[in-house]
């Protein structure tokens, strides 16, 4: 076993920030704007660095990280009364640049979304996600999927092109037709670790709300939606395959029983249904990268604020009802 040091010269983690800013207010501040720009650096991240094994020591604790954010972020809020209407909107949005500029060695996640450690228990998820130097903390990591082979032509081609490399096959297990076909990113033939690379992050491109509100007299209403990212799902994988660890058939979605590659559905971008699948097609790769972009109704409110008159004689100040619906509807194309 590997022995680890802890780096009796530990510091504080060290955050700086840097804000670029512009407030407007316009048409007798019935329009306002907000823009923002920002860089945070966190350095001085502390985490396990590999050490030289002359050292006795497999991994030192010590301050080595630095990972940088970067960010616009904005609102623009417009309000105007027309007699006895106040109507009223406001967009906000939000980008985000996530980069580790220094962490030493690739940190790998072996964790599914409970926390819970995911062994290499034949559904090959193991190193799901990594944090690496000029990528996004967490970023998903796994094969490239080029297409499914559709003959044992281009199976039997690619078996070849492995031999002519000083392999046994184009994988370690059988490949057959209608499995999928990994993209050989180092060119060796032969689809290994070697060919992982990462496929993105979850760091949505634009986070984005919209609110709007109109009252007449004492009503009111408010809408609010949001916005995007990627997912690593999966969830799309455990539904899109027959294999389960332990022997059984899982259940599947019926999106995939209908639509897996066979004979007489070649053009498909599921794999054939097979209960031992020795292409290995449930591995991470992009072919469970899913677009995660959303557009939730998260509130919808409808209130009266009674009068204050009315309230004088029962001693109250301020008194509403209102009646509310949260989650109205979500609109995406993730299932």
């Amino acid at each position: 076993a590997q022995l680890k040091e802890i780096d009796t010269n530990l510091k504080w983690e060290t955050n700086t920030q840097t804000n670029i800013g512009l407030d407007l207010g316009l048409l007798n501040n019935d329009l306002n704007i907000t823009m923002d720009y920002f860089i945070r650096d966190s350095k001085d991240l502390l985490l396990y660095r590999n050490m030289r094994p002359s050292t006795g020591h497999g991994q030192v604790y010590t301050n080595a990280g630095h990972i940088q954010n970067k960010g616009f972020e904005f609102s623009v809020s417009y309000n105007k009364r027309f007699g006895d209407w106040n109507l009223g909107a406001t967009l906000t949005g939000s980008t985000l640049k996530n980069k580790v500029i220094e962490v030493g060695d690739p940190i790998y996640n072996n964790l599914d979304a409970n926390g819970d450690l995911i062994t290499d228990d034949g559904d090959n998820w193991t190193n799901h996600s990594v944090t690496m130097e000029g990528h996004a903390v967490g970023s998903y990591y796994g094969y490239v999927v080029e297409g499914i082979f559709q003959s044992q032509a281009e199976v039997d081609a690619a078996n070849a092109l492995a031999k002519e490399n000083g392999y046994d096959a184009y994988q370690v297990n059988a490949t057959t037709v209608g499995d999928f076909k990994y993209k050989d990113l180092n060119g060796d033939g032969h689809i290994d670790g070697d060919d992982q690379k990462v496929l993105g992050n979850g760091f949505p491109k634009l986070n984005y709300g919209l609110t709007l509100n109109a009252s007449w007299k004492n009503w009111d209403a408010m809408i609010y939606g949001v916005a995007g990212m990627k997912i690593n799902s999966y969830a799309a994988m455990k539904m899109t395959q027959l294999y389960k660890t332990g022997g059984g058939v899982q259940n599947t979605l019926k999106e995939y029983i209908n639509n897996a590659w066979s004979e007489s559905n070649t053009n498909t971008m599921y794999p054939r249904m097979t209960m031992n699948d020795n292409n290995t097609n449930m591995k991470a790769s992009d072919a469970y990268v899913k677009k995660g972009d959303f557009l939730k109704i998260a509130n919808i409110q409808i209130g009266y604020t009674f009068p204050k008159r009315w309230l004088q004689p029962l001693r109250m100040d301020n008194a509403r009802i209102f009646a509310s619906v949260e989650n109205l509807a979500c609109f995406s194309g993730y299932n």
